[in-house]
């Protein structure tokens, strides 16, 4: 990564400290209102689903072989905090509401499945469909990103999609309902 990636990220890290700090004390907070939490979670996930339409908009296209546009690039920093920030979130506030909907289980647990399984098919044809227009990955001669790293210009908005974003909240959604599941056991 160019040297400008790396400050970028250091600045949002610095940037988003107090944010961090101010979200995980709230919903580790149990006496805040699960109304007032889902009010941030909202605006977490909006804010995320922000992020990965600018940088999906900023990937530029294969077929552009001149635009040296790395612009996608300055977001995937802080793209991964924000992702991470809403992971963490998002299992916080299911962990203690998650409980409500136990006589749905077989449906939650088959659905949360679902989406996962298909937004990895999703995101494997669409990495498939990709690297055969760029002509390769980066370890093939005759591709457009040959020796770029993995995350590059072209390559951000397949890898920072709204399927990661399904699958992220799937996954997160599957451990907490499993998590409260197995504590209501005991």
């Amino acid at each position: 990564m160019s040297v400008q990636v790396t400050v970028i990220v250091i600045i949002c890290f610095f940037l988003l400290i107090k944010p961090f700090r101010y979200l995980l004390n709230l919903f580790l907070n149990e006496n805040e209102s699960s109304l007032y939490k889902l009010a941030h979670l909202i605006g977490l996930t909006v804010l995320s689903i922000f992020l990965l339409v600018v940088m999906n908009d900023l990937t530029p296209e294969p077929t552009n072989l001149y635009q040296s546009d790395k612009a996608s690039l300055f977001l995937v920093g802080p793209l991964l905090m924000i992702l991470t920030l809403y992971v963490t979130c998002l299992f916080l506030y299911l962990k203690n509401v998650v409980h409500y909907i136990q006589k749905f289980k077989t449906l939650i647990i088959v659905a949360q499945i679902l989406l996962a399984t298909v937004s990895i098919v999703k995101m494997g044809s669409n990495s498939s469909l990709l690297f055969k227009r760029l002509g390769g990955g980066p370890e093939s001669p005759g591709s457009i990103i040959y020796e770029m790293p993995w995350i590059n210009p072209y390559t951000t908005g397949l890898v920072f999609n709204g399927y990661l974003l399904v699958f992220l909240t799937s996954i997160t959604f599957f451990c907490a309902y499993m998590l409260n599941s197995k504590k209501s056991i005991k």
